[in-house]
């Protein structure tokens, strides 16, 4: 084991020569700027003091649930029995009503009541930060008011502190981040402004002469599970006994408990008429909204920044896909056409013509290699990916086409019609395997689960429907909107249901037994009218008759 402390110069030089060796990927997603970080940081980041010291240290907002609110620090910044403030954005000191020591590690959580709307930080992953990799430091020096924020680079990444954590007390990053007296205990942040770290040390090189900083990984953190609900002694009133989450529950968003686990992060409005339809991107950075205005509005979802604009069809856009590698978009018009684009550069790289209705489904195999396209000429079409050509055309359905959906494997594809019927198609051979009848009006949404061995279809008729994929037998009906269902998505562990309605309603359903888990009602009274959510659910985006988007964040 290389001792960190006593030469960390020589274990600097072996990590970036070993990084020379390696094949790191290249991460498509648009960073925030400069600015963009500051303002992140500056909303996420407290100020942790001791009236009687008078000494501060630096902590940040990582989870608020039914007004109050958990801020991750250093125990350093926290030793004692003093009791200690917490100073939030906008001035306001809250005093700290319950703080756990977390055992072995220079951590501690900390809780603050409020009424008041904290921004919460989006939780990273630690374990994908690489040597050189950009990454910024906020605090509050105990020489100066206001927040610090200072960038630089990872320069080294023990792994042996990351194996046994409770060596070096979890001291397993180093950065070139000059950090002053005042900032441990405050968010390390990546370019896509998560929290990847805490930071908590700093020194200077005795050979180099170099300023260098530390910090601990936060998947160190999010590693532990303690449950601190179960744990608190503050209780600001009697309520009712509920089931708690663990923070692995929360951080691995595991879907014990989906009440109050999300709030509403933005409300950004960008179209000039309703939102028709929304697509996430697999790794929750990128936001796209297709409206009956023409336009494609790409939206980064830690900020809720409209990126850019993408225009060039002549007619509303009803879907959208983004591709596996997160920033490929494809479109599918009102004008008949399907459309795909750079989104990081809002370059448009290909126009597919071929179907002679409005394009109301398209949808991206897993593989990126094929793109399967549902219209109102009742038609589904087939396109190979690499050479943009019509690989083919699948007839069967006697009215429009309103949603298709291919399995995890690529092998199927599933259509929904407004002739009342799902359709499941083997996507090889394009014969018909079989037909689900059951629903009294349109099929507007249709959905398979990651196992492959559900499909999950929402209706005019307001009701949604579990079929069996072996059997092909309907197993359930959940009936609860109030109007038709536009919308259907299955989790990615396959246990949940989430439906958007013209009722105003985006609903969570118990894929087995159909129960209603949570509703996000609108309070403005928009419609429904697309939404997707990131993987594992840790973003949820509704299009909404309004204009406007909505983005809701696990808290």
């Amino acid at each position: 084991m290389i001792n960190l402390q006593s030469n960390p110069c020589k274990f600097i030089g072996a990590i970036i020569i070993g990084a020379s060796l390696s094949i790191i990927s290249v991460r498509p997603i648009i960073a925030l700027d400069l600015d963009e970080i500051a303002s992140l940081a500056d909303e996420i980041t407290v100020k942790i003091t001791d009236p009687d010291s008078g000494y501060n240290g630096s902590g940040v907002i990582f989870k608020q649930e039914d007004g109050i609110y958990y801020v991750l620090s250093n125990q350093h910044v926290v030793v004692g029995g003093s009791t200690h403030e917490i100073e939030t954005v906008d001035g306001i000191t809250h005093p700290v009503v319950f703080k756990q020591e977390i055992p072995g590690l220079d951590l501690a959580v900390l809780q603050f009541e409020s009424e008041e709307f904290y921004q919460v930080a989006s939780m990273g992953d630690s374990e994908n930060l690489t040597p050189l990799q950009t990454i910024y430091v906020a605090g509050f020096p105990a020489s100066q008011t206001n927040l610090d924020i200072t960038s630089g680079e990872i320069r080294a990444i023990d792994r042996d502190i990351v194996a046994n954590p409770k060596n070096q007390l979890g001291y397993a990053l180093l950065y070139t981040n000059q950090t002053l007296p005042g900032s441990s205990g405050g968010p390390v942040i990546d370019e896509d402004g998560r929290l990847v770290g805490i930071n908590g040390e700093a020194e200077r090189d005795a050979i180099s002469g170099r300023d260098l900083s530390r910090g601990i990984p936060i998947n160190l953190f999010k590693s532990l599970a303690l449950d601190f609900e179960s744990q608190s002694q503050y209780e600001p009133e009697p309520e009712p006994e509920s089931e708690t989450d663990a923070l692995e529950d929360i951080f691995s968003q595991a879907y014990a408990n989906y009440r109050s686990s999300y709030f509403l992060a933005y409300n950004p409005l960008g179209h000039d008429r309703s939102v028709t339809s929304i697509a996430v991107s697999s790794n929750g950075q990128l936001i796209a909204s297709g409206s009956k205005d023409e336009t494609i509005n790409i939206w980064h979802s830690q900020t809720g920044r409209l990126l850019r604009t993408l225009e060039g069809h002549e007619g509303g856009v009803n879907s959208l896909a983004i591709a596996p590698d997160g920033y490929t978009i494809v479109s599918g018009s009102d004008d008949g056409t399907i459309r795909v684009w750079n989104g990081n550069t809002g370059e448009l790289l290909r126009t597919l013509e071929g179907h002679t209705g409005r394009l109301n489904s398209v949808a991206i195999a897993s593989d990126g290699r094929t793109i399967v396209s549902g219209s109102s000429d009742r038609n589904i079409m087939v396109w190979d990916w690499i050479d943009w050509e019509l690989n083919a055309i699948i007839e069967g359905h006697g009215q429009g086409v309103n949603s298709v959906a291919i399995a995890p494997d690529g092998s199927t594809i599933v259509s929904g019609s407004d002739d009342r019927n799902i359709m499941v198609w083997d996507l090889a051979t394009l014969d018909l395997k079989t037909t689900l009848e059951g629903h009294e009006g349109s099929v507007n949404s249709v959905a398979i689960a990651s196992d492959g061995r559900t499909i999950v279809s929402g209706s005019r008729d307001e009701t949604i429907m579990v079929w069996d994929w072996t059997s092909w037998e309907l197993k359930l009906i959940i009936e609860g909107h109030e109007s038709q269902v536009n919308t259907v998505r299955v989790s990615s562990d396959g246990k949940t249901i989430f439906s958007g309605s013209d009722d105003r309603s985006i609903r969570v359903w118990d894929l087995a037994t159909g129960e209603l888990k949570n509703i996000f009602q609108d309070r403005n009274s928009a419609q429904i009218l697309g939404f997707d959510t990131s993987y594992y659910e840790q973003i949820i985006v509704g299009g909404m008759s309004d204009r406007s988007i909505r983005i809701w964040h696990t808290k």
